[in-house]
């Protein structure tokens, strides 16, 4: 399996060792800070970056690039980028790429580098990223500060109508149902009422929500475009995380102090440094907490059931791996009010001293304690790897075992989904 792989560019500048070297993790690297065209507010972050054509990526795969850097206390903040500027060099005859700064938040935390011409991307480039660190309130030392680049591959979900349910007469455990009782379509998205005879109903189940509604115009409905990780959370991806932590975050958010961790082949090892052996592995025993924090990390959010359903439903998935018949997903569930409050904000980049996103920043999120949250797809009967199959929509466990896995989604920025 071949990701993005990020590498120290040549040229001009000071590289900066990266401080989670994690045994050739490919979604982390050395990066360089070209100082000599620094003007006061942005300096050029340059990496290279490169992709086999054998990886077979979908033409629509972007990478999600954000970054980290050590300050002079020793702590890690997130890099904030210029909203243009940047600029990325095809190298032989590499696929052209763009970089397009995330929208919706207060400042950037990240960028999407994705084809210019809707083709597959493959082949080798020099990235070089405008990071505004005026807008972090620093000082550039003269030194610079030791840097952290990652890079996550996303696929582009674009915006269109879609259908959610099996029906009325379907054998799926709480699958939605809609007016006809029928397929739901989605179309837009607006308010959807939710009860016998309204727009939408599903079957009762233990942990498939309260059958109420209605579900907000500013609940994510997957009309609207997005990007979704390509693949679930690894144990690489999680571990960077972790290697930027101290104190009582990392201990909050360390996985690897449950002892099914290890007894299920986990490989992240926490002492003096952050280390993991097979940075590839889906990452296991992950809680609600732990997927949220890391997600506030990284500048995205959590996805929801319906963005579930449109990825699980569309051709061939869109190409997004593992989404039915591989480990149950974490999602926002539609089946409790305190779900049906999410919104859709972005994480910062940043979380608070437990390492989890700041309540007041993203107050509609389900909480660390998992009220609002759910899973969807899994695995183990024939059942559960549908589409429709919603038993576990609105089950909220806090707990973390090694067959629930993760992956976070963004927003896509107006015009992603235009060639």
């Amino acid at each position: 399996m071949t990701r993005y792989f990020l590498g120290a560019a040549a040229g001009a500048g000071l590289t900066l060792a990266c401080a989670a070297a994690l045994v050739a993790q490919p979604v982390i690297g050395e990066a360089t800070l070209d100082v000599s065209r620094l003007d006061g507010q942005t300096v050029p972050v340059v990496f290279s970056l490169s992709r086999p054509a054998a990886d077979a990526a979908p033409a629509a795969t972007a990478v999600w690039v954000f970054a980290k850097f050590q300050n002079a206390a020793g702590g890690w903040q997130d890099v904030r980028w210029a909203a243009d500027g940047h600029s990325i060099r095809s190298e032989g005859g590499a696929t052209d790429l763009i970089a397009r700064p995330a929208t919706g938040s207060f400042f950037i935390p990240g960028l999407f580098l994705e084809p210019a011409d809707g083709e597959a991307p493959s082949g080798s480039w020099t990235v070089e990223l405008l990071w505004d660190f005026s807008t972090s309130q620093i000082d550039m030392p003269e030194g610079g500060y030791p840097l952290l680049v990652i890079g996550i591959d996303m696929v582009l979900i674009p915006e269109g109508q879609f259908t959610v349910g099996d029906g009325r007469d379907s054998e799926e455990t709480s699958t939605l149902i809609g007016p006809d009782d029928g397929p739901l379509m989605i179309d837009s998205e607006d308010e959807i009422t939710v009860g016998e005879g309204e727009d939408l109903d599903y079957a009762p189940s233990d942990y498939g929500g309260d059958r109420a509604g209605p579900i907000p115009i500013a609940y994510p409905k997957g009309y609207g475009a997005f990007y979704v990780m390509r693949r679930e959370l690894t144990e690489g991806q999680y571990a960077a995380f972790l290697s930027t932590l101290s104190g009582r975050g990392l201990a909050s958010r360390d996985i690897t102090t449950n002892p099914a961790y290890r007894e299920s082949g986990g490989t992240i090892r926490v002492g003096d440094t952050i280390t993991v052996d097979q940075p590839e592995r889906p990452a296991s025993f992950i809680t609600w907490a732990d997927a949220i924090g890391w997600t506030a990390w990284a500048g995205l959010r959590p996805m929801t059931e319906l963005e579930f359903e449109k990825i699980a439903r569309g051709p061939d998935a869109y190409g997004v791996e593992a989404i039915l018949g591989g480990r149950w997903e974490r999602v926002v569930t539609l089946g409790t009010p305190e779900g049906r409050s999410f919104t859709g904000s972005h994480g910062l980049g940043f979380v608070d001293e437990l390492a989890q996103p700041f309540t007041f920043l993203n107050a509609d999120w389900p909480g660390p304690m998992a009220l609002g949250s759910g899973f969807r797809g899994g695995f183990g009967l024939d059942t559960f790897t549908t589409a429709g199959n919603r038993v576990y929509g609105a089950y909220d466990a806090t707990y973390g075992g090694e067959n629930e896995g993760f992956r976070a989604v963004r927003t896509a920025p107006e015009g992603a989904d235009q060639p």
